[in-house]
């Protein structure tokens, strides 16, 4: 489940980084380069968080926080992304089965499609990182 979140986080934007005690040799390259947007959004403490710096938003790694497995409101907008961007016949089959379990509100089943359809586009090089 965490491999698949954060497939979707990557997908819509986010970046996996690490955060380290501040001002301290154990900084990494990422706080270095990035330290005036940490200030700005008040991301403070070590953890692993996704980040995406042109929205100013970031959330923890872990599953109570990334909710695309169990939160409509997180996984259709990935739903949305995703049926605008891949056209391609070949998506067809997967596209319905995610439609019909959006229609039968079974997150469980449009969230595994909707994560092979994002993981085939991605090893397909349709969208990268």
């Amino acid at each position: 489940m965490k491999n698949r979140n954060e497939l979707l986080a990557n997908y819509m934007g986010f970046e996996k980084v690490k955060i380290n005690h501040f001002g301290t040799i154990y900084e990494t390259k990422w706080q270095l380069e990035n330290e005036d947007w940490l200030n700005k959004v008040g991301l403070t403490n070590v953890g692993e968080y996704f980040v995406n710096l042109k929205e100013d938003l970031f959330f923890e790694t872990d599953n109570e926080t990334v909710k695309y497995h169990s939160s409509w409101d997180w996984l259709l907008p990935v739903w949305h992304k995703a049926s605008c961007q891949f056209f391609d016949s070949e998506f067809r089959e997967i596209k319905a089965k995610i439609c019909m379990a959006i229609c039968d509100v079974n997150i469980d089943n449009a969230y595994k499609y909707l994560s092979s359809l994002i993981s085939v586009a991605k090893m397909k090089g349709l969208w990268s990182v």
